[in-house]
């Protein structure tokens, strides 16, 4: 889970934090057909928290950068989707299933892909006669997992450019991609390869761990359900 949220922090923008007291089973969720998911939070410390949970809609501007429209009750005429526990109690050693519904109807036939970022808040609850637990927050913080709606009608387009030591990915398509260097060569290392997420519209350079570059990379990119796959070699550029 770690080199997930390192990648999605990297390539689409967001922040999250990885946690060992308490855990959410993925960071990155693909919602069914219906534009509907939930998020699983397990609560591992002997203290009961206290969750609050909230909706950011991510929106890429044309220079590829990411801005954010939280969801409030000012503007929620504008919402897409909605949690089915916005707050909530989670006990030592439970767990709590939130789930992500879409709300649009016949307007959750996007024209691309819709993207929002989920957070999830810890504040202090102590019941009457325990100790204080608010010192421990800083246990469980800044959970941010990502919660994509397809669409349902995808255009894979990107380019990507080998620097030598970084790549340039500009996903130019309506819907996400994943981006894997691969230069394992038939070798079974996890150090041999890495794989980045890239939001439609995102445009990002990013250093390429030692390791991976070359003068050629091998390249595999794939859609959210691999139903497009397309494997491939690239020559590093230079400039001049």
């Amino acid at each position: 889970m770690k080199k997930l949220i390192v990648l999605i922090w990297i390539l689409v923008g967001f922040v999250s934090s990885t946690v060992e007291a308490a855990r959410v089973d993925t960071m990155l969720l693909i919602a069914d057909k219906n534009g509907n998911g939930a998020f699983t939070l397990t609560n591992e410390e002997a203290l009961t928290y206290f969750i609050e949970s909230s909706v950011s809609e991510i929106l890429v501007d044309e220079y590829g950068g990411i801005n954010r429209n939280k969801y409030t009750a000012a503007n929620v005429a504008q919402w897409n989707v909605a949690l089915s526990l916005p707050k909530f109690i989670i006990e030592s050693g439970r767990s709590k299933s939130i789930g992500v519904r879409a709300i649009c109807g016949e307007q959750c036939d996007f024209e691309q892909d819709k993207v929002y970022e989920i957070t999830f808040t810890p504040k202090s609850y102590s019941l009457l006669g325990e100790k204080d637990q608010s010192t421990a927050m800083n246990v469980f913080v800044g959970y941010a997992p990502i919660f994509i709606i397809p669409t349902r009608n995808p255009n894979v387009s990107y380019t990507i450019k080998n620097n030598g030591n970084t790549v340039e990915i500009h996903n130019t398509g309506n819907t996400m991609i994943r981006v894997m260097i691969d230069q394992c060569l038939g070798l079974k290392k996890s150090t041999c390869k890495i794989t980045y997420m890239a939001i439609s519209g995102r445009k990002k350079i990013f250093n390429i761990p030692k390791a991976l570059r070359g003068e050629k990379l091998n390249l595999v990119v794939v859609n959210h359900n691999e139903t497009y796959l397309n494997k491939f070699s690239l020559e590093r550029i230079y400039s001049h």
